[in-house]
């Protein structure tokens, strides 16, 4: 079985050499083979199989590529994996800093905004209003810069711990999803951003300062929907690049960042 680095990196190869692609389409096991695959992952591949990808600990959002991109599966209709989690009910207690006006999360769902017309409408309209409520909750806390994490999906970093964008600006689009169309630009906050990462790296913790951070599905969507402002700064951090992510390192990071 080649390793889950193989996995990916011949994935994410397909994905952005379309001449690659249609020669693997044809022949699985010869292009599988330059690219480091056995005939069995090869076919795993060339079928989308999803599951299969997820249980040799493949990233969830380079599986999509796999059964949406090569074969067009927008609906996703072969993967049959699911995510449950237990309701926490409502979080209390705990010291807010004084300068944070307004904290929430969302879905990043991709096909909101690329294949809307895939899913159930009902549910659709519900997220939309969801959505609706977060950006008017934002409007009016009126903030100086948005920090927005997101988990890894494509982008390419060289440490398993957290990634902070300290760039002036950031863009992206979901291409991925055969929507280069739905593309966003955001301003940066270069200052605040440093101030993150030195008191985060001052603690002790692996941090790694990006001077670019691509802006994919986990966070086009949503910050196209909710954002105020495009020119609200905004600091993207991403939480687990080489899915190493812990609630033990997520609470240690929080720590650091409430100060």
């Amino acid at each position: 079985m080649p390793t889950r680095d193989i996995l990916e990196k011949a994935i994410l190869a397909l994905g952005r050499d379309a001449e690659l692609l249609v020669r693997f389409q044809r022949d699985p096991g010869s292009v599988g083979a330059e690219l480091g695959l056995d005939d069995e992952w090869a076919g795993v591949i060339q079928r989308g199989d999803r599951d299969r990808l997820r249980m040799a600990g493949v990233n969830d959002g380079i599986t999509i590529l796999a059964s949406r991109w090569f074969r067009n599966d927008l609906g996703d209709s072969s993967s049959r994996g699911a995510f449950t989690a237990d309701d926490a009910g409502e979080i209390s207690g705990g010291r807010w800093p004084d300068n944070l006006v307004f904290a929430g999360a969302c879905s990043h769902v991709p096909d909101l905004l690329a294949r809307p017309e895939i899913d159930d409408p009902a549910a659709i309209e519900r997220l939309r209003a969801a959505y609706a409520r977060l950006a008017a909750d934002l409007l009016a806390s009126r903030p100086d810069v948005v920090i927005t994490t997101t988990d890894c999906h494509f982008q390419s970093f060289e440490t398993g711990a957290f990634v902070v964008g300290e760039a002036a600006s950031h863009s992206g689009s979901m291409v991925f999803f055969k929507r280069p169309d739905l593309a966003l630009s955001l301003r940066g906050d270069p200052e605040f951003a440093g101030e993150i990462i030195r008191e985060v790296s001052g603690r002790g913790l692996e941090v790694e300062a990006a001077a670019e951070v691509q802006l994919d599905h986990g966070l086009v969507v949503p910050l196209s929907l909710v954002l105020p402002d495009p020119q609200t700064p905004v600091v993207p951090v991403v939480t687990q690049p080489a899915r190493t992510f812990s609630p033990y390192g997520a609470r240690a990071f929080g720590q650091a960042l409430r100060s």
